[in-house]
């Protein structure tokens, strides 16, 4: 069991120290504690959130990844509740006001799935998150062509 005061510092890909970065550093800590790669190192932190989700009696955190490689949606301190996307399968990603989620479409099935939703805290974190993949060149914002989504933000996610 880790007991740690913060997560350790990372080195960069030339085995350089960097300067110590909270969201870097807690990404590759919960990538380490997922066991998401054999080299945690090959995968690079773009963004990092954690956000608080209530519910009934209790308010549950989560952990927002996303590397160059794939998106994860982690329960804080818990090894067993998570979800790790690649991002190759990830069609379009869109923000739901009414639900206040995120919601994934898909190209290939995830456990047999076509889309995925997560509960996200606030609309404006959702589209600080929608606005990286944008910016990363992950994806690009589009309007919703259909009645469903015309409260809705929504991003294709451009192919490489």
């Amino acid at each position: 069991m880790d007991r740690r005061s913060r997560p350790p510092r990372t080195l960069s890909a030339g085995m350089l120290i960097e300067p110590y970065n909270w969201n870097i550093a807690m990404g590759k800590d919960v990538l380490r504690k997922l066991k998401s790669s054999k080299k945690v190192d090959d995968d690079k932190i773009a963004f990092y959130d954690e956000i608080q989700i209530p519910k009934r009696r209790k308010t549950l955190t989560y952990q927002v990844i996303i590397t160059d490689q794939r998106f994860i949606h982690a329960k804080k301190n818990n090894v067993l509740d998570f979800t790790k996307i690649k991002l190759y399968k990830i069609k379009e990603a869109m923000y739901d006001k009414n639900k206040n989620r995120i919601i994934f479409l898909l190209h290939i099935p995830f456990k047999k799935k076509w889309k995925l939703e997560f509960s996200y805290e606030s609309e404006e974190k959702a589209e600080i998150l929608l606005e990286k993949m944008r910016e990363l060149g992950l994806a690009k914002i589009g309007a919703g062509d259909s009645s469903d989504n015309v409260n809705n933000k929504e991003i294709d996610i451009l192919s490489k």
